[in-house]
C-alpha cells in the first residue's frame, strides 16, 4: 500500500478497491487499527472517485469493521446503506454477502431487517457520512446484541 501511496497516477478506484481488501484482511486478523487506516483511505478514494460499487463496498469494510467492534446494529444499517449507495435490491457480491450472513447470524430475529433498511433508506452522502463516524460505537435504538463478532467472515 505505501508504494500505491506514494506513486503518481495511480487510480482513485484503484486504491479504493485494495485499501478495502486490505482493511477486510487486517479485520481477518484481528488488527481493527490497521483496517481503520485502510477504511478511511478506501472510503476517502471511493468518494473521490463517484464510484457507486466501490463506494459501497468500502461502506461494507466500515460494516465489517463496526461488526468487529460488537456493534452489530450498526453493521446491519451500514450494510443496508452500502446497498443503496450501490443500487441493489439483491446482495450478491462476496464480501457484502459474507459480512451480511455475519451480522445477521449475531443480530435477534428481525433485528437485521430493520437495521438494513435504516441504512438502505439513506443517500449516498448520508451513507458515507454514517460509514465515516464506523468508530462511534453501536446504535442503541431497537433489538441489539453488541459483543464483538469472533468468528471469520
Amino acid at each position: 500500500m505505501a508504494v500505491m501511496d506514494s506513486a503518481e497516477g495511480v487510480p482513485r478506484p484503484m486504491i479504493a478497491a485494495v485499501s478495502t481488501s486490505l482493511a477486510l484482511a487486517a479485520l481477518e486478523k484481528g488488527r481493527l487499527g490497521e483496517a481503520r487506516h485502510h477504511l478511511t483511505s478506501a472510503l476517502e478514494q471511493a468518494a473521490v472517485s463517484g464510484d457507486a460499487q466501490l463506494t459501497g463496498l468500502a461502506v461494507v469494510g466500515c460494516a465489517a469493521y463496526a461488526l468487529a467492534e460488537g456493534a452489530n446494529a450498526r453493521a446491519a444499517v451500514l450494510l443496508g446503506a452500502a446497498a443503496a449507495v450501490k443500487g441493489i435490491a439483491t446482495v450478491v457480491e462476496p464480501d457484502h454477502v459474507r459480512v451480511t450472513h455475519a451480522t445477521r447470524s449475531v443480530l435477534p430475529p428481525g433485528s437485521f431487517d430493520l437495521h438494513f433498511a435504516r441504512g438502505h433508506a439513506l443517500d449516498t452522502p448520508a451513507a458515507l457520512d454514517l460509514a465515516s463516524t464506523f468508530t462511534d460505537g453501536p446504535f442503541t435504538d431497537g433489538p441489539s446484541t453488541d459483543e464483538p463478532f469472533t468468528g471469520g467472515f
